[in-house]
């Protein structure tokens, strides 16, 4: 489903809607690192939290609200799965700032720009 969802954003955003045009070739390859960066923090968070320092496990205990709400939907998760679900809400608001941080430039950019012709030096 995601490589499906950004194979359709690749074709409708960047061929179709000629953002292609509106932006250098240095932007374009700019562009994915910053989602690169949360993927990549989030990976270290993970790591972190997986294998707490200094022992125990008593980070767990401040997420067992979520887990009774969890178990109450019949859905009862172990640590593991209750760090990956953790970890997925925070990257998924992440991503949502970076792609709306993303997206305010090329809305502000004229319309002219979007579906221009690509200039020659």
């Amino acid at each position: 489903m995601i490589a499906l969802r950004h194979v359709a954003d690749l074709v409708t955003v960047w061929f179709l809607g000629g953002q292609r045009f509106a932006v250098s070739p240095g932007q374009a390859f700019a562009s994915p690192y910053p989602r690169l960066i949360v993927l990549h923090m989030a990976t270290l968070m993970g790591f972190m939290l997986v294998v707490p320092f200094g022992g125990g496990r008593r980070w767990v205990t401040v997420l067992n609200p979520v887990r009774d709400w969890f178990a109450a939907q019949g859905y009862p998760l172990s640590d593991g799965a209750l760090v990956v679900v953790l970890l997925m809400v925070l990257k998924s608001i992440a991503d949502l700032g970076v792609i709306r941080g993303a997206i305010k430039p090329a809305a502000s950019g004229s319309a002219s720009a979007a579906v221009g012709e690509p200039s020659v030096s």
